[in-house]
């Protein structure tokens, strides 16, 4: 994002662009919110660490008229657009803390919340159904198995032969049943067929 190879181009550039227009346009969004002549508007974009931006905004005009709903505007629209942007490259993208640092200048933390992740293993024809052997889902834990079987079943192509009667389960070996529960301690959720024999 920060070096501009995201699918959608220079993420950053056009976030300050849709800042700057939307605190230019704010009486136009917020009901009975006098309309400015702005002298200036800013929209700096700082990154934070490796999994966190900041963006500030700041707006000036001739007259003394607090300009802060026009700098809480640019920044939240920026950091929207941030989010829009980068969205299909990452779904844990949160709009963390909008502030008002001053009557012209407002701050929005945006980061990533990595979620937990269970490995999730399918065995005998539920391999093959499937169409596949194993998966790592990303989900917020703590979660039932039948939950999960639920999660699956829209995640994956094939997933919704979890939903089938008879289906069996075990949580890091040990036979589970749809009400248990998947902790983030679990390392691992295994799903296999009906056992038949006599």
């Amino acid at each position: 994002m920060i070096e501009g190879g995201l699918p959608k181009g220079d993420v950053l550039a056009t976030a300050r662009i849709a800042g700057i227009q939307a605190a230019k346009k704010t009486a136009d969004l917020i009901p009975l919110c006098h309309p400015l002549i702005l002298t200036k508007v800013t929209v700096d974009i700082n990154v934070v660490s490796d999994c966190e931006l900041e963006v500030l905004c700041t707006c000036s005009l001739s007259g003394k008229t607090g300009v802060e709903m026009e700098a809480l505007t640019g920044a939240s629209i920026a950091a929207l657009t941030l989010y829009d942007m980068c969205k299909a490259v990452d779904k844990g993208i949160v709009i963390q803390a909008v502030s008002l640092l001053e009557k012209k200048a407002a701050r929005v933390v945006i980061g990533v919340i990595t979620m937990p992740s269970v490995r999730v293993v399918f065995f005998a024809s539920l391999k093959e159904r499937i169409g596949q052997n194993e998966y790592v889902a990303e989900i917020a834990l703590p979660l039932s198995i039948g939950d999960l079987k639920h999660l699956l079943a829209s995640q994956l192509n094939q997933g919704s032969v979890l939903l089938e009667k008879g289906i069996q389960s075990s949580i890091d070996f040990e036979f589970a049943r749809d009400a248990d529960m998947v902790s983030e301690t679990v390392k691992e959720v295994a799903f296999f067929p009906p056992v038949t024999g006599g």
